[in-house]
């Protein structure tokens, strides 16, 4: 099945979050999730929910109920350092322990995993236990949202955890790519890349655990509408092509209702 994913509670430029129950649902081919961003973690493992109070338990136990979509937490974002911890078995202990507990209270179905900055080699590997240690509880959707600075480093995620278990939410639009065909070029290169790690007897093509994003901030971020609905076409349309796709982020709207959305799961749904 298809995925989409919107971010969603960073409050950009003090904009909080848009009336959830607008986004453009009913599609059955389209499972969507909302990336609650962020939670956030003091240095100790012990993450607490950094994004907009508003996008209370309750909140998310009605939307699920209404509408069918699931969600997760995503972990610091670009504005967050990774720190290397003193203790990195006490971190992965208390991380693993946290998040258990925000996927308990808030209903989460998953871990989005958006560290940006300073990815020291400590990263790769409590990341790793943290998500296996999740994974090893109940059957969660995990993903994490590399970029060309943080890829490397992300590869050893990959690797530890494996690519079957893990969506990656690409965020090509922070790479500077200049139009449709690098981006198109790039997605070919990770298709590749994830092909070469998937272990054998798996042969859903390179593709299949790729998300397309849109950066729709203002000013812009990354290719555009409609360009980037280009490359979501060309790419949707390979054999076994890419089938997600993400937005940054649900405040940064357009229109009252979802057109960058609405249009990326149109293609999707074709």
């Amino acid at each position: 099945m298809a995925s989409f994913t919107e971010y969603v509670g960073a409050d950009p430029s003090g904009m909080p979050p848009p009336d959830l129950a607008s986004f453009p649902f009913g599609n059955d081919l389209i499972e969507v999730r909302f990336a609650l961003a962020f939670a956030k973690d003091q240095g100790d493992g012990n993450f607490q929910p950094g994004w907009d109070p508003s996008l209370t338990p309750s909140l998310i136990s009605q939307l699920q109920q209404s509408t069918g979509a699931t969600f997760v937490a995503s972990l610091a974002g670009g504005n967050v350092n990774w720190s290397d911890p003193p203790d990195v078995g006490q971190w992965v202990s208390n991380a693993t322990e946290s998040l258990w507990g925000l996927i308990g209270t808030y209903g989460l179905a998953g871990i989005d995993v958006d560290y940006e900055n300073v990815l020291t080699s400590t990263f790769a590997d409590a990341i790793s236990q943290v998500l296996n240690n999740l994974r090893g509880r109940a059957s969660l959707q995990l993903s994490i949202a590399p970029y060309q600075q943080t890829w490397e480093v992300y590869q050893q995620v990959i690797s530890n955890v494996g690519p079957t278990e893990l969506l990656i939410n690409y965020q090509a639009y922070a790479d500077g790519l200049p139009d449709q065909q690098s981006y198109e070029a790039l997605y070919a290169g990770l298709a590749q890349y994830v092909e070469s790690v998937t272990p054998p007897g798996i042969n859903m093509g390179g593709f299949y655990n790729l998300a397309l994003g849109v950066n729709t901030s203002t000013p812009p971020i990354g290719l555009q509408p409609p360009d980037i609905y280009a490359v979501m076409s060309n790419l949707h349309d390979q054999p076994n092509g890419v089938n997600n796709a993400f937005v940054w982020s649900a405040e940064w709207l357009s229109g009252p209702e979802f057109p960058v959305e609405t249009t990326l799961i149109s293609i999707l749904s074709g």
